[in-house]
């Protein structure tokens, strides 16, 4: 169906989707809604990024939001066509940055940043 497919991934903080997650009252299930079962968000997250393909560009939301020129620079090289800039505004997206700090406690965040990897920016 397509040749030279790119995929590009935009992952955001875990802190941040479990806090949004919450907010919305999208959780995992009853039982996670009642208890945050930070356990099984943990499982619910790894899962999903198990099989991320290789050939894909990963970014992470943060970066693209708060260095956005030089984020913006490794997609357009990555996809190799015109440039991005002045096309997103991505101010808008800056306060979906760090919600976490209002819905975690630091028990519940250093739990999640000791079992997920990922580039945080506290």
């Amino acid at each position: 169906l397509f040749n030279n497919m790119k995929l590009i991934i935009i992952d955001r903080d875990p802190r941040d989707i479990i806090s949004d997650l919450s907010i919305n009252n999208a959780l995992l299930g009853v039982d996670f809604n009642l208890n945050r079962d930070l356990d099984k968000y943990i499982t619910w997250h790894k899962y999903l990024r198990q099989n991320e393909s290789k050939k894909a560009l990963k970014i992470n939301f943060e970066n693209l939001i708060l260095n956005e020129i030089q984020t913006l620079d490794i997609v357009d090289e990555f996809i190799g066509e015109e440039p991005l800039h002045n096309k997103f505004d991505l101010y808008k997206s800056k306060k979906n940055i760090g919600i976490w700090k209002k819905n975690l406690n630091t028990k519940e965040s250093d739990f999640i940043k000791k079992n997920i990897q990922y580039e945080y920016t506290d």
